[in-house]
C-alpha cells in the first residue's frame, strides 16, 4: 500500500507498482526514449509518477517513463493512481505549433497524397472543433484555413496527423506540441497550426486494450491536480515492492508533495519534496 492523498474531493494513491501491471496507450518516441534512458541512468532517479487509471492500470501521461523504467531492467515503477471514471479528468489533444515550413510545399504534399481538403472560415473551424468532427485543421492564418476530411476513425485521423508531422520535421520545420488555446495564441502568419479533435476515454481504453497504440503525444490529460516535484532514486524500484511502498509512504509522509492544480494554474502542495531511500 501506497500514500492515499485527496484536495477538494478529488482523490489519487501514490504507490511502487508492478510495470507488468501496467499498459499504455500511445506508442513511443524511440528518439525521446533513448535520451530520456540515458538522463534516468545517469540521474539515478525517477522525476514524479508516472499517472494511472486504478482500475484499468491504463497510462495516462508519462508513456515513455514507462517504457524508459523498462528498459533499463527495472520491473517496478512509481505511479500516481487516479479515478478515470471521474469526470473531473479530461482528454484534450496535443496540438502542432509547425514553424520554418515551406507553406506552399505543404499544399502540394496534400494535393499529391489524395486528401479531400476545403478552405472554410473561423466560424467552421470552430464549429468542426466544437463537435469533435472527423477532420484535421491547418491554420496558416484567419484568412487562411483548410479542413482535412474523409477520415475513416480516429485513429486513421491521428495516423495522419503523425505522418504530417513527420514529414514537417523531415522538410527541416520545428514542431512544438501545445494545447488548442495556447497554439491559437502563438500562431502567426509565418506558422501552422495542426488542430484535431480529442479522443474520448473510451477510445483512449480501447487502445490500451488492443495494443493498437495511438501515435506519440496525441492525448493530453487534465486532471484537477497532480503531483509534481517528486525524484524517485532508482535503488528504490530494486526492492521487494511490499518494502519499497513502506519507504515510499514513510518519505511521503516527512516532505512536501508539490501539486499543480490546472484549475487556478498555481502550486498547491499538501506534502513534501525530493524521496531519497
Amino acid at each position: 500500500m501506497g500514500i492515499n492523498l485527496e484536495h477538494k474531493d478529488f482523490e489519487f494513491e501514490i504507490k511502487v507498482e508492478k510495470i507488468e501491471d501496467l499498459t499504455r496507450h500511445e506508442a513511443i518516441s524511440k528518439k525521446y526514449l533513448d535520451g530520456l534512458v540515458d538522463e534516468i541512468k545517469e540521474d539515478e532517479f525517477i522525476s514524479n509518477p508516472i499517472i494511472a487509471d486504478e482500475e484499468s492500470g491504463i497510462v495516462l501521461d508519462g508513456m515513455h517513463r514507462y517504457v524508459a523504467i523498462s528498459k533499463l531492467g527495472y520491473s517496478n515503477i512509481p505511479v500516481c493512481f487516479v479515478d478515470y471514471s471521474d469526470p473531473r479528468i479530461s482528454v484534450k489533444s496535443w496540438c502542432r505549433l509547425i514553424d520554418n515550413l515551406d507553406l506552399d510545399y505543404l499544399k502540394i504534399f496534400l494535393e499529391e497524397e489524395g486528401f479531400q481538403t476545403e478552405n472554410i472560415g473561423l466560424s467552421k473551424m470552430k464549429e468542426i472543433i466544437s463537435e469533435r468532427e472527423l477532420n484535421i485543421i491547418l491554420k496558416f492564418s484567419d484568412d487562411e484555413i483548410i479542413s482535412i476530411r474523409g477520415f475513416e476513425d480516429l485513429l486513421q485521423l491521428f495516423n495522419t496527423v503523425d505522418n504530417l508531422e513527420k514529414k514537417a520535421i523531415q522538410e527541416g520545420a520545428n514542431v512544438t506540441y501545445l494545447s488548442k488555446d495556447n497554439l491559437l495564441k502563438n500562431l502567426s502568419n509565418s506558422k501552422l497550426g495542426v488542430l484535431y479533435p480529442p479522443s474520448r476515454k473510451q477510445d483512449v481504453i480501447t487502445a490500451a486494450k488492443s495494443n493498437n497504440y495511438f501515435p506519440t503525444k496525441i492525448t493530453r490529460h487534465v486532471l484537477p491536480l497532480r503531483p509534481v516535484g517528486i525524484k524517485i532514486k532508482l535503488e528504490l524500484l530494486d526492492k521487494e515492492i511490499s518494502v519499497a511502498n513502506k519507504i515510499l509512504r514513510q518519505n511521503l509522509e516527512e516532505i512536501e508533495i508539490k501539486k499543480k492544480n490546472f484549475d487556478d494554474k498555481k502550486q498547491k502542495s499538501v506534502k513534501k519534496e525530493v524521496i531519497s531511500v
